[in-house]
């Protein structure tokens, strides 16, 4: 047992900041540490720094936007030759663990091989947006995004909000959504969707699509109850009758604020 766990230590202690995690990628941040600091974020958070920088380059304030454009300044002039050793001489190189991989990000944001995709993610809200949900989803979001890139790149240029609204309660089996209330619950969330759940690519698209993102944000919340909350909520009766009490409960919820969308 101690050889096992001094093998086990030797291991860990091996294992540097750029050790891979699968389904991650590890993207070279521009400007280093240099870049971390003015975000104010620690070179320990770069596991979840795509949520963080989500946060830090498109929250709403004034202070949030000076800082966001001042770091995309920043990253711009790093990339003019000779300026990094200029305006960051002591800046260390520091990589952020980022979800697919680099190639699909490219081909998603159309940028050619030597453009620099960590300037591209945080000039692009829509994208960082995408790759903030799919670092916060199940594994089985990012293999179906992985595979399918026309999805990925439609929910960047048409839904990225109503996606990392949703992303946490998206999980899928041999592609086939998981949706909250089990297989009983498939009929309910096919006629709230108005699409076939045997079609998963189809169905992500009108879940996400469907009243501005308030069936994305529904579903949401949906998958935070418990089954016991679920069957309370929607009831016991015919299938039939469930449907129509959630629609009811949908109808009520997507009310609640006419002016509100995701964007």
């Amino acid at each position: 047992m101690a050889r096992v766990l001094i093998a086990l230590l030797a291991v860990l202690l091996a294992a540097d900041e750029r050790t891979p995690v699968p389904g991650f990628f590890d993207l070279p941040v521009t400007g280093g540490t240099a870049t971390f600091e003015m975000l104010g974020l620690q070179p320990d958070e770069r596991g979840h720094a795509v949520e963080l920088l989500a946060r830090e380059m498109f929250m709403q304030g004034a202070a949030t936007t000076d800082r966001a454009m001042a770091v995309r300044t920043f990253v711009a002039d790093l990339q003019q030759p000779g300026r990094a050793k200029e305006i960051a001489p002591d800046a260390r190189p520091l990589t952020i663990a980022v979800p697919l991989t680099a190639e699909t990000w490219r081909d998603a944001l159309q940028l050619p091989n030597r453009g620099d995709l960590f300037a591209a993610l945080i000039n692009n809200r829509a994208a960082m947006l995408v790759c903030a949900g799919a670092a916060a989803s199940d594994p089985s979001t990012r293999t179906l995004l992985e595979r399918d890139k026309g999805l990925l790149r439609w929910i960047v240029r048409t839904a990225p909000a109503a996606f990392w609204t949703a992303s946490r309660s998206l999980k899928f089996d041999k592609d086939k959504l998981l949706v909250p209330g089990g297989a009983a619950a498939e009929p309910i969330w096919e006629a709230l969707a108005v699409e076939k759940m045997s079609r998963p690519s189809e169905f992500l698209r009108a879940l996400l699509l469907r009243d501005e993102g308030r069936l994305a944000w529904f579903y949401e919340a949906a998958g935070t109850m418990s089954p016991e909350r679920w069957a309370l909520v929607l009831g016991t009766g015919p299938i039939e009758a469930q449907i129509e009490n959630a629609r009811s409960l949908y109808n009520a919820f997507r009310s609640a604020d006419s002016n509100w969308h995701l964007e």
